[in-house]
């Protein structure tokens, strides 16, 4: 069978590409299962620690570093290589799992959030540019499929596995769950993944300016959220400001986070770019309001 030739579903699962097919599944799916976790176990957690005022910002946190890590997540994985950039970040995230797990205060659990979102934003955004890299272009489709479809199933699932266990025995427990993924992940990892992809290369410059700057638009987006109406206008003002001088500052940087075409309405990439933020806006939108 060629590339040329339509691939099926069922070849992404035979033993060709079952363990890889299984990595980049459980590594999405780590990000999809804990954006869901803290709105279900968190609210036991204080009843036991207090901080009942701090319990939005574990996922806010959780989300907001997310977001830092995927972005700056193309240029580690062309520094370290595949392999490497996917055990120090699954590293980071279990490091932040035993620190939410073992909290004795709602502050410790935001640390915990926080590296966790920071090493699972990397781990998830890798997995996503792991597929053109470990799959035939027939198949690629199929793979981008499948993980929308942990989404889709961590959206159900996922709460409903985080109450069963702060139910039936601890809301650590719901933390604690992600401690043999993550360990089964990184051994897979390790025998399957290649520590470096033809396109890397070993000397690149961190992108902290425009990771702070996309950081803190993110956390100004949040902050909106607990405002009043006029200050939250200016704090979404502030933020867009922000995010426009993000992408601004990439396109003059040597080491790019975002294709050469981001979010120009003349191009295919930034033409796809928008209509992926929008969807997401809209989706965002109906969420809130349920």
């Amino acid at each position: 069978m060629t590339d040329s030739v339509e691939g099926r579903w069922a070849e992404i699962f035979t033993p060709r590409y079952a363990t890889v097919t299984l990595i980049l599944c459980l590594g999405v799916a780590l990000l999809a299962f804990n954006a869901f976790l803290a709105s279900i176990s968190l609210p036991t957690a204080v009843q036991e620690m207090g901080g009942v005022a701090l319990i939005s910002w574990a996922l806010t946190l959780f989300l907001v570093f997310a977001i830092v890590g995927g972005s700056g997540a193309a240029l580690l994985k062309q520094q370290l290589g595949a392999r490497s950039a996917l055990l120090v970040s699954a590293g980071v995230f279990l490091v932040g799992t035993v620190v939410a797990a073992t909290a004795t205060s709602m502050e410790q659990v935001l640390v915990g959030r926080a590296l966790q979102g920071l090493g699972e934003g990397v781990v998830s955004a890798i997995c996503f540019a792991l597929i053109p890299e470990l799959f035939p272009s027939r198949l690629v489709p199929k793979v981008f499929g499948l993980q929308a479809m942990i989404w889709a199933i961590a959206a159900f699932g996922g709460p409903a596995a985080a109450g069963l266990l702060t139910e039936l025995v601890s809301w650590r427990a719901a933390f604690l769950v992600n401690v043999p993924l993550v360990l089964i992940f990184a051994a897979m990892v390790m025998v399957k993944v290649p520590a470096h992809s033809p396109g890397d290369r070993a000397a690149v410059t961190f992108p902290g300016l425009r990771l702070a700057v996309i950081g803190a638009a993110i956390m100004l987006v949040a902050l909106a959220g607990l405002a009043g109406p006029v200050l939250a206008a200016g704090l979404l003002l502030a933020a867009g400001v922000l995010l426009v001088a993000a992408v601004w500052l990439d396109a003059r940087s040597r080491d790019r986070l975002m294709p050469p075409d981001a979010f120009r309405p003349i191009s295919v990439v930034g033409t796809g770019l928008w209509m992926v933020l929008l969807i997401n806006v809209a989706g965002a939108g109906s969420a809130v309001y349920l």
